[in-house]
């Protein structure tokens, strides 16, 4: 029995990695201009965080920090797909790709939005954006990995279980066919 618990719990540190909190990343269009937002936990900005944008290749097209909201502005590259990557820093690190198709629909609803307002320029912020592509939307969520942990370390220890109970079941098996003869 000691046996199994030892097993248990070094399989469920194995199996479930502890997250403090988990870096989103958005990203939404102003005009020809690209802004990328990433915040952490409950909304808790990225501010100095490293901003990368990458070719389909790998290649890095540009290279800065967001600002003290965790926000960053940069020309919309020419080439896509491209990927934004984030590194804030301990590990906390996302990626997110950027389609053509993405961005052809973020700018219809940019110019719908700036259409009913009667504004110019798309004006970005949290509350209002039409995010084309989020990491938030797209990643399953913190709870929902628990459970699966939970259901997979309890489907092993059962598992163990009648193993362990087969095998006590043979041994008394032939100790009864022992007295018999």
């Amino acid at each position: 029995m000691k046996q199994v618990l030892i097993a248990a719990i070094f399989i469920t540190c194995m199996v479930s990695p502890a997250y403090c909190h988990r870096l989103d990343i958005a990203y939404s269009l102003d005009g020809n201009e690209l802004v990328i937002e990433a915040w952490m936990g409950r909304d808790e900005p990225t501010a100095g965080a490293e901003v990368t944008l990458l070719s389909e290749d790998g290649e890095v097209i540009h290279q800065d920090k967001m600002d003290e909201q965790g926000i960053y502005r940069a020309a919309l590259p020419q080439q896509s797909p491209f990927n934004i990557r984030v590194f804030a820093g301990r590990g906390h690190q996302n990626e997110l790709q950027v389609t053509q198709d993405d961005l052809t629909a973020l700018r219809a609803s940019s110019q719908e939005a700036s259409l009913e307002n009667g504004d110019a320029a798309h004006v970005h912020s949290a509350a209002n954006s039409t995010y084309a592509g989020s990491t938030a939307q797209n990643q399953l969520g913190q709870p929902v990995k628990i459970i699966i942990g939970f259901i997979f370390i309890t489907s092993l220890m059962a598992a163990w279980f009648a193993y362990r109970a087969d095998q006590r079941l043979r041994a008394i098996e032939k100790r009864l066919d022992h007295f018999e003869s």
